[in-house]
């Protein structure tokens, strides 16, 4: 089972490997046409807009959505450079604040989130050495603290609070994590994130488990905002069952495969009916 499952592994790799290969370095977007710059403003425009709430604000950035939406589907993304991950990462949440935007009676919060995650997301293509995500490290050092305050008073009601509210400002800069750091230390981080997810829902509450994986996402803060980045994939994994990983991991190549595959297949369509959207 064990030789069986290096042979998948390996085998998803290197198809993950050679995919990159003939499409390039993944990586950071080269600027240089001034594309990247006018999405990122586009994306800060809406989420201010959102910011300030009211049925106008929102209808202009429902109308500005459509237009960055447009502007990024239509672009050559070979071009700008972005790993297969950050394309679809972006892609979803343009569709994502789309849908929210879209919605018979917006619900302000779950908009905030959706349109902070885009802005957060595109900045990270314009600004990779000081991105506007970086703003989440002192977040998270107060998440953790928080968590161990409430993991030291023994109330596991305020313990799960406190875990859920860590996740909850992952799951914010987690497309702003697939366009600037590399896949494999994205996947560490969403296999700690989904070990806490599926912990804090039992009942008892794991409190041991949940400090341990704390202890970790605590070692990995620090790499994973100022580096080095092999420093991420270092400290992961530790807390995890040891199946879960790989498996997450080769979930994540195929999907990021299949992504890819889908993309070059849209970009082909649209060069044969060069009048449509």
């Amino acid at each position: 089972m064990g030789r069986q499952q290096g042979w998948v592994l390996g085998l998803a790799g290197l198809v993950f490997f050679l995919v990159l290969f003939m499409n390039g370095t993944p990586g950071m977007a080269t600027a240089e046409d001034g594309l990247v710059d006018q999405w990122t403003k586009q994306a800060l425009q809406i989420e201010e807009r959102v910011r300030q709430g009211g049925e106008e604000n929102y209808l202009k950035a429902r109308e500005e959505t459509a237009v960055l939406a447009k502007s990024f589907a239509r672009s050559d993304l070979s071009e700008v450079n972005l790993s297969i991950q950050g394309v679809e990462a972006l892609s979803e949440t343009l569709v994502e604040l789309d849908r929210q935007l879209n919605r018979v009676m917006p619900a302000s919060d779950d908009l905030n989130r959706a349109a902070e995650r885009s802005a957060l997301a595109f900045d990270a293509i314009a600004h990779p050495h000081q991105p506007l995500w970086y703003r989440y490290e002192p977040v998270f050092r107060k998440d953790i603290a928080r968590v161990k305050g409430a993991a030291k008073k023994g109330n596991p009601e305020n313990l799960r609070i406190a875990v859920r509210e860590l996740i909850l400002h992952y799951e914010q800069i987690e497309p702003a994590l697939e366009v600037a750091r590399k896949p494999m230390t994205v996947e560490k981080v969403r296999s700690l994130m989904n070990f806490l997810r599926s912990r804090v829902h039992i009942n008892p509450l794991p409190r041991e488990e949940l400090r341990g994986g704390i202890r970790q996402w605590e070692r990995m803060v620090p790499p994973l905002f100022n580096g080095p980045e092999e420093d991420v994939t270092a400290f992961g994994g530790g807390t995890l069952p040891p199946i879960l990983p790989a498996a997450l991991s080769l979930g994540g190549l195929i999907a990021m495969v299949l992504s890819y595959v889908g993309w070059k297949k849209h970009r082909y369509k649209q060069r044969r009916m060069p009048g449509r959207f």
